[in-house]
Parts: C-alpha cells; sequence; structure tokens
C-alpha cells in the first residue's frame, strides 16, 4: 500500500517494538536467561582474581549481559526482576546504572507486576540515595526518568523539577531532565493530548527569561 505522506503513530510504532522484544523475550528466554548467567559469573571470576574487566572486550561482553537482562526483564517474571534489582546495587556504575535504567521501564499500569514497581521505585530511591553528592551520577539518574516510557513520566519530570538534584539555571541540569525529556522519549514528548509539547513549549519560555541560549537549543525539538 501507498503510505507516502502518512504520519506514523509514535505510540502504535512504539507498541509494536515493544511487542517484538516481547516475543523474542519469550521464545529465547531461556537462551537468554543462559547467556545473562554465564557473563555475570565470568565477570565475578575475573574481579575476584583481580583481572580487568574495563578491556574493549570486556565492555563489550558486560554491554551484551545487559542486553540479555533488559530483554528476561521484560517477560515481566519476578526471577528476573529480582535479577535487575541485585544488579542495582553493583560496584560496576555501567551494570548498576543498565539496571536501574532497565528498571526505570517498569510499570504496573502497564501490565507488570506490582513487584516490577516497587523495585523500580526503590532502585530509584537507592541510586540516588547513594549518589546524591555525585553531580554527573545524578544528572545520569535523572535523565533516566525523563526518558523512561512508564504511564506518568511526565508527571514524574514535573516534580523533579523541584527535587533537590534539579535546578534550571545550571545548563547540565537542564539537558539531563528536560532536554533529555524533549529530544530522547519520544513516547511521552509526542503524547497524542499535546501535553508534552505545551511542557516543553512552556519550559523554553522560562528559560528564555534565564539563558536564551539553552532556550533556543530546546526549541530545536520542534524541528
Amino acid at each position: 500500500s501507498n503510505i507516502k505522506g502518512t504520519l506514523a503513530s509514535v505510540g502504535i510504532l512504539h507498541s509494536a517494538r515493544r511487542s517484538t522484544i516481547q516475543a523474542i523475550s519469550q521464545t529465547l528466554k531461556k537462551e537468554l536467561a543462559s547467556l545473562y548467567a554465564e557473563l555475570h559469573h565470568e565477570e565475578l571470576i575475573k574481579r575476584r582474581q583481580q583481572e580487568s574487566i574495563f578491556s574493549s572486550q570486556g565492555r563489550g561482553r558486560r554491554a551484551l549481559k545487559n542486553l540479555c537482562l533488559n530483554y528476561l526483564v521484560e517477560t515481566e517474571e519476578d526471577e528476573f526482576l529480582h535479577a535487575c534489582f541485585s544488579q542495582t546495587q553493583s560496584d560496576n556504575m555501567t551494570d548498576r546504572s543498565s539496571a536501574v535504567a532497565t528498571l526505570a521501564n517498569v510499570d504496573e499500569r502497564g501490565g507488570i507486576s506490582k513487584l516490577g514497581n516497587t523495585l523500580s521505585e526503590r532502585a530509584m530511591e537507592d541510586f540516588y540515595s547513594h549518589f546524591a553528592n555525585e553531580t554527573l551520577v545524578v544528572d545520569k539518574w535523572l535523565s533516566i526518568q525523563a526518558t523512561s516510557r512508564r504511564e506518568g513520566t511526565l508527571e514524574r519530570v514535573k516534580k523533579l523539577e523541584s527535587h533537590p538534584g534539579f535546578d534550571v539555571k545550571i545548563p547540565n541540569k537542564v539537558y539531563a531532565l528536560l532536554a533529555a525529556f524533549a529530544f530522547n522519549n519520544q513516547l511521552h514528548f509526542h503524547d497524542p493530548t499535546g501535553a508534552g509539547y505545551r511542557f516543553v513549549a512552556d519550559k523554553i519560555i522560562e528559560l528564555d527569561g534565564i539563558d536564551s541560549h539553552m532556550a533556543a537549543r530546546m526549541s530545536r525539538a520542534y524541528s
């Protein structure tokens, strides 16, 4: 069929993508779980033997491990939700932040278990309390929440504006929260109600009185 000139719904595209990922997760659950366990165990052994895990090969295997975990959480099974939460306590920042980001997308209203929603909230609280004095890590924490697909993300972003970890007068904080939402959260920025557009437009007007350059950069989200 000819679809030239047709605007695709971001929500429909998101749902189709997630359905595909969930189908892969269910079909390859056993293989993904086995590979995740293997890579996780391998990394633990290397740490105990004080071998480097920061080589290019180590980074690649860690990325693969975290991708496996992300897919496993999509099965919405308690076993993998617990595994993901356990990884949020890792002493490796890549593993820790990846697990927190995975749980940030868990939403009870989205069909996942109540356990998943509880673990997601705990992971967010624990991550901030542990790194509250580390500015760059807090910025990462803000971005993780701003780019979440879960329902209520826009409301969460609004609440974070009054959080001690955010300051609208600091450009990096604006990038971490507001720009992350506008540029990297297609699902909620392009919400069919227009709520995401209105919110970002209001923020651009506010920023124009603080930092006109930042306001101009934010306006590119509409182009």
